[in-house]
Formats: C-alpha cells, structure tokens, sequence
C-alpha cells in the first residue's frame, strides 16, 4: 500500500546530502472496538490494540521528506508481561568468565 509513497521518499532522500531517520512506536488502542478480531495486549491487560513502528526521513532543515518503514503487529496473549519477566532475570557480567 506505501510501496509508492516510499519509492517516492527516497527519491528526495537521494537529493540530500544528509538525512535524519525518526523512529517511533506507538500504541493503537481498539479497547472500544470490542468485535474487532487479530487484536493483543498494549500495555496492561485492559488495553486491546495493535503496535505501529515507523521510520520518518526528514532533511537537516527539518523538513519531511516521507516514511522509509512501517511495522504494525499485535502482540500474541501468551507473550504478555514477557518483557517483566526478562527485566527481573540475573544478568550476567561480561567478564564472568
């Protein structure tokens, strides 16, 4: 669907000398769309939703020049407070032999 947006962003991407790539993710909230189907957990289990991962090209002068990349997923219920989990594990040092 963006195929001819992106081929577009990096055409004026070419014509820079130099550009900056903006990353961000962000959390699409369906909570009150309860029919909706293929939706997971966003940050606590009362929100249902999908995550939005995307990649702005904006030129030194701060002007847009487009999206380079997009992501969207949902994340699956079993993987839910996963990332809890892996925070709390015992961390090895590097130089633990």
């Amino acid at each position: 669907m963006l195929d001819g947006h992106i081929r577009s962003t990096i055409e004026r991407i070419m014509r820079q000398d130099c550009v900056l790539l903006i990353q961000d993710t962000t959390n699409l909230d369906f909570a009150h769309h309860l029919s909706t189907k293929g939706l997971g957990h966003l940050d606590n289990l009362a929100q249902y939703g999908m995550e939005l991962h995307t990649t702005l090209a904006v030129s030194t002068a701060g002007v847009p020049l487009g999206l380079v990349d997009h992501q969207m997923w949902a994340r699956p219920p079993e993987t839910f407070g996963r990332s809890n989990q892996r925070q709390r594990r015992p961390r090895r040092s590097a130089n633990a032999g």
